[in-house]
């Protein structure tokens, strides 16, 4: 385990995360969808008010264990009685299916909403159409929403807030009985136009000896929106009317006015915040890590003598507000009704100001130089490599990345719990910062010839000593003439028995570029003198490598390419070379060769003392 690299690491670390951290039950897909939210508001004379809600729910997969209402008033008591039924049931009155509820307030922003959270008795529900039901009690006039208004008085009660939407939501309002009927106004329209706003709701007054009826439609309502709906009443069917100041213009008892207060300012106003604050702790968190990634590639480079090349030519301070501006703009349209697949393209766009090309190697003619060679361990020792947290080929780079995708993992699986397609868009978000941990590493420098492959070349020389005993591994290093520092290194493999005329097996390394970097390609050549028994036994590999001429008039040269650049496969093509080129054992000199028939009967003939075989044979 100790010999795993830090790529291995983070997939072994991250997969066992997921293994312990996921609950059993996101094995088991589940989707559910709100249809329809039948809201029933009974007002009472002294302006409390009980609420009851029949959401309409569409359970796909399962089972679904767990529903919640957001945005409800802050000061909800929830009813006892709570129950989730089929909706063929619950059209024919029967309730023998019924599966008890367990609703409990939870979060919400303080003074403003609450949420409600059903968890479902049992296993819950799974595959079909139910209806859930949930009652509060509230109180309107104690929270502004129910007061006078003028010569007459005004209710303004929001509903609650559902990630899908609704195609078409129904509040139905119970008012005590007045001389004046109640009637619908737009939340949206000024004082003096609300006669006119009518025509946004669809409305139906049913009048009772008790209670007047108001039912009233909102054809749509989009996603997260929570709907107001506003009424103009008759102050007289509430007994605290008389006592309590009108917001605007006389009141009934002949009080001053009291400045108004906004449903839009109580309720909405803090969610507004939230998201605002949201918004600009995500832009700072994602120009400060593009900022800190841009600075180390930066460094790197100029550590090896290059320029660093962002895919987006602009100063680094630029590059992280547009990458920070994209990336907050595409979370905030994934989440809106509107356009969230156009939110998704401007978020992937924010890679363009985070990605780094690498640097353009400087191709110069080489002038003469002499090869050395080296000790193994002088020759195969590798510098501790500098820890970067933006290069996931480092532990600390490996461990960053993996803190980033525990981190959306929560975040997705808590999401989940509401809306699967919120979990996936989610999930999703995370692509452009991995080009922080893919983009401007050390694969981005330009390539040393003479350092960077040491690492594979010491494990393939292991690998090959290990299951070749005898061979001898050779590192040489490459001097340029009037120069102190070498610019190449190979490894010379020759078997413990080579045939005549091998020169030896060579081991080098060339570099691909690519848009994430520099790519090592070891590359083998086998090297034979020509005309020699080596060339013979080269010959079938011909048609795998490609021929070429030596340093040296009379040597030939076979170049190979491994089909993958790892060690394992490298390691298999040098031994494959190895075991070709070995000549064939020298026959023991004290083992004389079997005579033949003919030649052993004409030494009996002569007299002469016959092998043992031989007697054993003619008897």
């Amino acid at each position: 385990m100790s010999r795993l690299r830090p790529r291995a690491w983070l997939l072994f670390l991250f997969l066992s995360a997921g293994f312990f951290t996921w609950p059993s039950r996101a094995f088991a897909w589940v989707e559910s969808h709100v249809a329809r939210d039948d809201v029933r508001v009974t007002v009472a004379p002294d302006g409390s008010a009980r609420v009851e809600h029949r959401v309409l729910l569409l359970v796909s997969g399962g089972p679904l264990t767990s529903i919640s209402i957001r945005g409800v008033d802050a000061d909800a008591i929830i009813e006892p009685g709570a129950y989730v039924v089929p909706e063929s049931d619950d059209k024919s009155g029967s309730l023998s299916n019924a599966v008890e509820l367990s609703p409990k307030r939870v979060g919400g922003e303080a003074g403003a909403r609450t949420d409600i959270e059903a968890p479902i008795a049992g296993r819950g529900i799974s595959r079909g159409r139910f209806v859930a039901v949930l009652r509060y009690k509230t109180d309107l006039a104690a929270a502004g929403l129910l007061r006078a208004d003028g010569a007459s008085a005004r209710l303004d009660w929001v509903g609650a807030e559902w990630d899908d939407g609704l195609e078409t939501t129904r509040a139905t309002f119970v008012l005590p009985s007045a001389p004046k009927e109640p009637h619908t106004i737009d939340a949206d329209a000024d004082a003096e136009g609300d006669e006119g706003a009518r025509g946004t709701f669809l409305s139906t007054l049913t009048k009772k000896a008790d209670a007047d009826s108001l039912e009233i439609i909102r054809p749509y309502a989009s996603r997260s929106e929570r709907v107001i709906w506003s009424l103009r009443v008759d102050p007289r069917a509430f007994s605290f009317m008389a006592k309590e100041p009108t917001s605007r213009g006389p009141s009934v008892a002949g009080s001053p006015p009291a400045p108004p207060r906004s449903p839009l300012t109580i309720v909405q106003s803090p969610r507004e915040t939230g998201f605002l604050v949201g918004a600009l702790a995500l832009f700072v968190i994602v120009t400060s890590l593009v900022g800190a990634h841009a600075i180390e590639v930066r460094q790197r480079a100029a550590r090896r003598g290059d320029q660093p090349r962002p895919l987006l030519g602009v100063p680094v301070v630029i590059r992280t507000v547009i990458a920070g501006s994209l990336f907050v703009l595409g979370v905030g349209l994934q989440f809106s009704d509107t356009a969230p697949l156009l939110g998704s393209v401007v978020l992937s766009s924010s890679i363009l100001a985070i990605w780094h090309l690498p640097a353009r190697r400087k191709s110069a003619p080489r002038g003469p130089g002499t090869w050395l060679a080296l000790r193994a361990h002088e020759a195969f020792f590798v510098a501790p490599r500098r820890s970067s947290i933006f290069d996931a080929k480092t532990w600390s780079g490996a461990l960053a990345l993996l803190v980033v995708l525990c981190v959306f993992a929560g975040a997705a699986r808590y999401v989940a719990q509401s809306s699967t397609t919120l979990a996936t868009l989610l999930l999703f978000d995370v692509t452009p910062l991995l080009a922080l941990f893919l983009t401007g590493g050390r694969a981005c420098v330009t390539p040393d010839p003479a350092s960077d492959g040491i690492e594979l070349f010491r494990r393939v020389a292991r690998l090959v000593e290990r299951a070749r005993p005898g061979v001898r591994v050779v590192p040489r290093v490459r001097i340029p003439r009037g120069e102190k520092d070498a610019d190449e290194m190979r490894v010379v493999f020759l078997p413990a028995r080579a045939a005549r005329g091998l020169r030896g097996i060579e081991l080098g390394a060339a570099y691909a570029s690519g848009p994430g970097g520099h790519l090592l390609l070891p590359e083998i050549m086998l090297r034979y003198e020509e005309g020699s028994p080596c060339e013979t036994l080269a010959g079938s590999f011909e048609p795998f490598g490609r021929a070429q001429r030596g340093r040296r008039p009379d040597e030939r040269v076979q170049s190979f390419v491994p089909k993958l650049p790892t060690a394992r496969v490298t390691a298999d093509l040098v031994m494959a070379l190895l075991d070709r080129t070995t000549a064939a054992p020298l026959p023991d000199r004290n083992t004389r060769a079997p005579q033949k028939p003919a030649v052993r009967r004409a030494l009996v003939s002569r007299g002469a003392t016959p092998e043992p075989a031989l007697v054993s044979e003619t008897g």
